[in-house]
């Protein structure tokens, strides 16, 4: 599925971002994405392991993004990103994978995923995605079905009515909204004249009430909840 993002405005977002990345997959994948990336200059790899070794190494790293080859995994791909959210919940997983729509792009959105490429994924579009993904935009890059493309539109949000069921206080609001439009820590500080470290409080607090692993989780909660628009 093409991209809708223009080039421009990826540099725009992401010029000034500097990701760490987790390299989940075997050694000779691992290679392969390290030469991928290796002209992201922003983009530093801090840690290459195994699939069994990633719940240990998030924790420990606690990396902006792991890349993971979904073929390497091999428990239950969804549970494998819920324990990865669980033991670092601001490491945002894209995942390379040769599944369909159904079995791939939903079961890693629904795990709280942040990105879904092909493992044939080329050298400019995965250093794009990881910049965009580190930003805090959401990628999915695959061909599918019209009617499963029609099954988008059963995502729409729910009634502003079941607002009540997440209480976020008027700052939390407000760092949730900075949230869903993309921005980092530091820009949601500037733009409410807070710290940095206060931001991440406020997000720690959300994720809490949201009952969310990562921060995508909870930006999909508040949609439902009426809370964002």
């Amino acid at each position: 599925m093409p991209s809708s993002v223009q080039e421009d405005d990826v540099k725009q977002e992401t010029s000034s971002v500097r990701c760490t990345v987790l390299l989940i997959a075997d050694p000779l994948v691992r290679f392969a994405l390290k030469q991928l990336l290796r002209t992201a200059g922003e983009v530093v790899v801090v840690g290459e392991v195994l699939a069994e070794q990633a719940v240990a190494a998030v924790r420990q790293l606690s990396p902006d993004i792991a890349l993971i080859d979904a073929r390497r995994v091999d428990e239950d791909l969804s549970e494998f990103l819920r324990r990865l959210g669980t033991a670092a919940p601001m490491t945002k997983a894209i995942v390379l994978s040769e599944d369909d729509f159904r079995d791939g792009v939903v079961r890693v959105a629904g795990a709280g995923g942040w990105g879904y490429l092909p493992r044939e994924v080329c050298e400019q579009q995965l250093a794009r995605d990881v910049r965009l993904v580190a930003g805090g935009k959401a990628v999915m890059e695959c061909a599918i079905a019209h009617d499963e493309f029609a099954m988008l539109g059963q995502l729409s949000p729910v009634p502003a009515r079941d607002a009540t069921t997440v209480a976020l206080s008027q700052k939390e609001g407000s760092v949730i909204q900075a949230m869903a439009e993309g921005q980092t820590d530091s820009q949601i500080a500037k733009q409410l004249g807070v710290s940095t470290p206060t931001v991440k409080t406020h997000v720690r607090s959300i994720l809490r009430k949201t009952h969310s692993r990562n921060r995508a989780a909870a930006i999909a909660t508040a949609f439902r909840g009426g809370i964002l628009r």
